[in-house]
């Protein structure tokens, strides 16, 4: 597992990607907690503790403090603690184990033990357990990229007005074939739009460039449900898709060496953990925003979740 680590160095200057920790005690308690993941509590004062630690030894967060914008550095610290927990499920499920050499690999691209803390803005208690968790969202990634797939039904929306935005149009679809999907193709073509009947893979979607789809809410979401999403952020198309089928028993879970892109198996790897957060239950304090099911993400508002995931009618999951 060598390779994995060669491309990751982008990753870690993101703060979206910062401490993947423990921090957490069991028994919910809402009161004191920052967000709830099934029977695990996050508390506020872990959370805390950790911003004021970034506050004190990340120049970035003391400046979005002077500009009021501390809000975004505490909902990643809280999406990685989510991150964490929900990790620690998928790795008992898959038998999944982070070699020590890969470990190892990883911190001394970072500078060693005692100059990564500084070098990716994690406190040094927890730089072990952060690399850790790399090695195993990579895995975690490798393990589904040729084996997961979906059929879906769908279309683009791409028109754009003022009036009338492309995500409300295309939310407004989705919402129409959830509440008829046996017309779902028929929906669409009176919308005068293509109708985009096809199986997915993640690995294929890779071939072709379309990273970001790879992904997405698209392999993650149970048939019955209608995804409502961007395949790329770059380019002003939504994608409305019906996924009439999921299916996890393909493959071999095996990344070929054209598509080993540690980032790209990194990405996947947490959307894998999506239907682990469906199932325990993800509740986080309204004062850090709202879970994103569709981005495995904590949003600062509704309005601002990366897409919308709509269960159809009379279609069981």
């Amino acid at each position: 597992m060598g390779w994995i680590i060669r491309r990751f160095a982008p990753i870690i200057v993101l703060v979206s990607s910062v401490l993947l920790l423990a921090g957490c005690v069991s028994g919910p308690s809402k009161a004191s907690s920052a967000a709830i993941v099934g029977d695990e509590t996050i508390s506020l004062e872990q959370v805390q503790q950790d911003v004021n630690w970034l506050l004190h030894n990340m120049p970035e967060a003391r400046q979005a403090e002077e500009q009021d914008g501390l809000g975004q550095f505490s909902r990643h610290v809280l999406r990685a603690h989510i991150h964490h927990e929900l990790l620690g499920v998928a790795a008992e499920r898959e038998g999944l184990s982070a070699e020590r050499e890969d470990v190892d690999e990883i911190l001394e691209s970072w500078g060693g033990v005692d100059e990564a803390p500084a070098a990716v803005g994690i406190p040094p208690e927890y730089i072990e357990r952060f690399a850790t968790d790399i090695v195993l969202l990579q895995e975690l990634g490798e393990r589904y990229i040729d084996r997961v797939s979906v059929d879906v039904v769908g279309a683009e929306v791409a028109a754009d007005s003022p009036e009338d935005p492309m995500r409300e149009q295309a939310v407004a679809l989705g919402q129409e074939i959830a509440d008829e999907p046996g017309r779902a193709n028929e929906i669409i073509e009176r919308e005068g739009q293509p109708v985009i009947d096809e199986t997915f893979t993640p690995g294929d979607l890779i071939e072709q460039g379309a990273m970001e789809l790879a992904a997405s809410a698209l392999f993650s979401a149970e048939p019955g449900t209608v995804a409502v999403i961007q395949p790329s952020s770059q380019q002003p198309v939504w994608l409305v898709a019906l996924v009439t089928e999921r299916d996890v028993d393909g493959g071999e879970g095996d990344a070929g060496s054209a598509q080993a892109d540690p980032q790209m198996l990194y990405s996947l790897g947490i959307r894998m953990l999506a239907p682990i957060a469906d199932e325990l239950g993800v509740e986080v304090n309204p004062r850090y925003g709202v879970w994103d099911p569709a981005g495995v993400d904590i949003a600062e508002s509704e309005d601002h979740t990366v897409g919308e995931l709509i269960p159809a009618r009379d279609v069981e999951p």
